[in-house]
């Protein structure tokens, strides 16, 4: 699994762009921004791979302004950690 996150300044927080690749083929993943207090906020929720093992774009947002985002996590339904970006 590999991915890239993008994290852009908006009034209101972060808008937030993932570009996974190589994710499970089944179950739901959440992407979390976890802040430099250690508060997490779900990004955005997908479920299943992107077709055809090409990357799958999910976007979202969050209340966090970068600055203040530690790192994001993709994280399986189970809560499992799957990956780790730190900031």
């Amino acid at each position: 699994m590999a991915a890239v996150v993008t994290a852009g300044a908006r009034d209101w927080g972060a808008d937030v762009g993932l570009d996974v690749t190589g994710g499970p083929e089944t179950g739901v993943c959440a992407l979390v921004a976890v802040g430099r207090d250690g508060v997490a906020e779900t990004v955005a929720t997908w479920s299943s791979a992107g077709p055809d093992g090409k990357p799958l774009r999910v976007t979202g947002g969050a209340a966090l302004r970068p600055e203040a985002i530690a790192r994001f996590e993709v994280r399986a339904a189970s809560g499992r950690r799957l990956l780790e970006f730190t900031r």
